[in-house]
């Protein structure tokens, strides 16, 4: 019952971490320094869409991850107004969580270096605030289509404890 829930988000997270990580590193290519544009060439876009393609991968595996064991742990004693139910707020707090546990992991790890400063705290926390905003919006839509997708199913094969897609 939870891949019927849940499959369609965890399928598709991965594939869109990457895209947006790809995305994202595309347009600070485009929009940034010239000069590293013009002396690296391909090279310096094949290393930009890369990176972006690994830090869109790494935070999509560590928002899943987070989701997941939140959904584990919360969502099985949790009354439900029919089985195909997805908890949504649960899933995008859990995403939310996992990303920002992965920025605080990082910080905690330059805080260790011997350059280390309060303002890298502050940058990590920047990125951690955008980054797992990001997430949060993408699992929340995820989850909600996920669930609009399996009560369609559901009316297709004829069930008649779907309810009707609320949209919530």
């Amino acid at each position: 019952m939870f891949w019927k829930r849940y499959g369609f988000a965890i399928t598709w997270a991965l594939p869109l971490g990457i895209a947006l990580g790809a995305g994202i590193a595309m347009v600070v290519y485009l929009m940034g320094n010239p000069d590293f544009r013009e002396q690296g060439g391909w090279q310096a876009f094949a290393f930009m869409l890369l990176m972006g393609v690994l830090v869109g991968a790494a935070l999509a595996l560590a928002a899943m991850i987070g989701a997941t064991l939140l959904i584990l742990i919360g969502d099985r004693n949790r009354e439900r107004k029919h089985e195909l139910e997805v908890w949504v707020n649960g899933g995008t707090m859990g995403a939310v969580a996992g990303v920002a546990v992965l920025w605080v992991g990082f910080a905690a790890t330059n805080q260790l270096t011997p350059t280390a400063s309060f303002a890298n705290i502050f940058l990590y926390t920047i990125i951690a605030a955008m980054t797992a905003g990001m997430a949060g919006y993408a699992a929340s839509r995820l989850l909600r289509a996920g669930q609009a997708r399996a009560l369609r199913e559901a009316r297709l094969r004829g069930e008649t404890t779907a309810p009707t897609d609320s949209g919530r």
